[in-house]
């Protein structure tokens, strides 16, 4: 739904139009924002980041936001600078202002402008609804501003700017909001062995699989001495780069569930394996070509998984004879010079006994996730599942492809624990 709101006239004398569009994420209330000066944003129901038109550059001329924040009733909610960097040659018009509420009976917590501003301190609500406005009037520089919610229970909140090296401690644990993909600094690492002290520490974790970035969470970090070189790699739609020797590098720890579940190592048999079609063909010297499920082995050596068509109706399937706790996936395309296929995007359907599929959704999604894949027919990518599936049977379903489709994994994950 969506409603046009006319909101003053700014420094020019020109009336801004504003379209209004209210997203409903929960039950408990609705986000949304409005005006043509919001920039990246994602307001999840706990948590969630939001940032001015044009972070990290220049935010433009006359304009204008507000976001409209409802956490479930009883909470209240909690803000975290990590950017503020307003022109307050006139504060009238160029400023943030946050409010208690929403609507015209909200009220006035705080209103900043000015120019590399540091705010060290927690900015709260009273009630479990906040109203953000930003507004840009005339200037010549100043980057916006860019920050993190959630509700005050996380007292540990941090931005999505803060790095490893911003923490002298060995081991802590922080709260991450939701979002931090929307934040343009680069990360160096990669599991297992670690990522550069100066990798923000949220988009690390969402790389690392430890958060998503659609709801954010809890890490723990462990800090130890730096490797000469930091291995660049792609998961969970973060492409980390290579790095240099550094002084230190931080970890996550987690609950170890991220064992590989037997298709390298064999211990899930072909007879496991099954697709809804295979690429069966002669080459021009008479030699078969068969594309078979077993093929789909990571790292190994021959032909991959392919259908006989390439098309949206295509899957494999992984049978693990016993339900478990599956965390995460790894793929490769075909891995062969001369075929060079690979799965660019996929959904995954899982099931317990083999009849009743439900596609992966992430939590508060009501669309079926698509993940992104392979880039190149050869290097690995990995995406995590979270929260985990727990079930007998996987199916990884391709919705985009590079010529045709062509597919090696593997999963990870481990045994349901007995309660």
């Amino acid at each position: 739904m969506g409603r046009a709101v006319m909101v003053g006239r700014g420094p020019t004398g020109a009336r801004v139009l504003v379209l209004s569009v209210l997203i409903v994420l929960t039950a408990e209330g609705c986000r949304g924002q409005k005006g043509d000066g919001c920039g990246p944003s994602v307001l999840g129901p706990s948590s969630g980041t939001l940032s001015s038109l044009g972070y990290p550059r220049t935010s433009p001329n006359n304009a204008v936001c507000e976001w409209e924040i409802t956490v479930p009733r009883g909470k209240r909610i909690q803000f975290r600078f990590a950017l503020l960097d307003i022109q307050d040659s006139d504060c009238q018009v160029n400023y943030i202002r946050l409010y208690d509420g929403i609507g015209p009976e909200r009220s006035e917590i705080v209103k900043y402008c000015g120019l590399g501003q540091k705010v060290d301190e927690l900015v709260e609500s009273s009630g479990n609804q906040v109203t953000v406005q930003f507004m840009s009037g005339m200037h010549r520089t100043g980057r916006g501003f860019y920050l993190s919610y959630s509700t005050t229970e996380h007292s540990d909140l941090i931005t999505c700017l803060d790095k490893g090296s911003d923490f002298p401690e060995a081991e802590f644990s922080k709260y991450c909001p939701a979002g931090c993909l929307t934040s343009t600094e680069e990360i160096s690492g990669t599991v297992p062995n670690g990522y550069r002290e100066s990798s923000p520490l949220c988009v690390a974790a969402v790389h690392a699989g430890v958060v998503s970035n659609a709801v954010g969470g809890r890490i723990h970090v462990v800090s130890s001495k730096g490797i000469p070189h930091y291995e660049g790699t792609l998961a969970n739609n973060v492409t980390s780069t290579g790095g240099t020797l550094s002084d230190s590098l931080f970890t996550f720890r987690t609950n170890g569930c991220y064992g590989t579940l037997g298709l390298e190592s064999g211990g899930v048999a072909d007879t496991q394996l099954n697709a809804s079609s295979v690429w069966d063909w002669n080459t021009t010297s008479g030699q078969r070509s068969l594309w078979r499920p077993s093929g789909a082995r990571l790292k190994k050596a021959g032909l991959p998984w392919a259908p006989s068509h390439s098309d949206r109706q295509q899957w494999l399937q992984v049978d693990l004879k016993r339900e478990k706790r599956i965390t995460g996936i790894i793929t490769t395309g075909s891995g062969l010079r001369e075929y060079q296929y690979f799965v660019s995007a996929y959904r995954v359907q899982y099931s317990k006994d083999g009849k009743e599929w439900h596609f992966y959704r992430e939590i508060n999604s009501t669309q079926d996730k698509i993940f992104q894949g392979n880039i190149n027919y050869l290097h690995e990518v990995r995406n995590n599942f979270i929260p985990p599936i727990e079930a007998r049977s996987v199916r990884i379903n391709p919705t985009l492809w590079h010529q045709r489709i062509a597919l090696k994994l593997e999963l990870l994950g481990c045994q349901v624990l007995e309660v």
